[in-house]
């Protein structure tokens, strides 16, 4: 499922060429459509048309008529970092061949159980920028990206503290370079940019897997990956879709 849930988000740079900028989520809330990114992308793509990628075919560009940022100003993101596209349903066209995740996949009030420390419980998945995952055909616009997943475990309480995070906003995971599976083989992890807006997935031993957060941050030297719980994407969602352009959703 997560195949067709999350996609490659790109732009077309100065030379005409998509370019690989983030990964997105599809996500339905309360029966509206959104597509779900990192909160920095939207802003730093505010003036360029965005594209989705799904297999096969061409470049789709994101319809939304609306972008939104949780933010403290217009270039700035505040620390949840969650970017929200509402997607028409009158122009849903190849967008509605995608999985959107429901309230029936996700898990809001999902915490970490402190008798699993070091239990590979949560996968990230998402989409590299690194030249090796991307392959382009430039003649009929479609962008070959290749997926990967990142077995992770929860990072203990006291990262939050050395990171300055609230444990009920965030997820923070620590990871193993050696945990990356691309094409079901276990593989050299490749570079993190990209990866932002991906899935985190809370994998039980007993259970559904149910999508926890949406990666937002990488600190590469204390090897931890930063997420932004999806109940409070959600939250931003019904903000949207109360106060927002009701045609933005149609």
């Amino acid at each position: 499922v997560l195949a067709r849930s999350v996609i490659p988000l790109s732009v077309y740079n100065a030379n005409r060429r998509p370019e690989h900028v983030a990964t997105g989520i599809l996500l339905r809330v309360d029966g509206h459509h959104f597509l779900v990114t990192a909160g920095h992308a939207v802003v730093q793509t505010r003036d360029q048309h965005l594209f989705a990628g799904f297999a096969g075919i061409k470049l789709q560009r994101v319809p939304a008529l609306a972008r939104q940022a949780s933010r403290v100003n217009v270039l700035e993101v505040d620390d949840l970092d969650i970017g929200l596209m509402p997607l028409p349903a009158s122009k849903m066209g190849e967008f509605s061949r995608g999985e959107f995740l429901d309230e029936t996949s996700v898990n809001v009030d999902e915490s970490p159980d402190p008798r699993r420390a070091r239990a590979p419980d949560y996968l990230v998945y998402g989409y590299s920028a690194g030249r090796s995952q991307v392959k382009i055909d430039h003649r009929d616009k479609i962008l070959h990206q290749t997926s990967f997943h990142l077995r992770t475990y929860a990072s203990p309480m006291s990262s939050y503290a050395e990171q300055r995070l609230d444990p009920r906003r965030h997820l923070l995971l620590t990871h193993d370079p050696k945990d990356v599976l691309i094409g079901g083989q276990v593989r050299t992890m490749p570079q993190m940019k990209g990866v932002s807006g991906g899935a985190v997935v809370h994998c039980p031993p007993n259970g559904k897997p149910a999508l926890v957060a949406i990666v937002i941050e990488h600190h590469k030297r204390p090897r931890v990956i930063v997420s932004t719980r999806i109940g409070h994407v959600i939250a931003f969602a019904r903000y949207m879709i109360s106060n927002g352009d009701p045609k933005n959703f149609a």
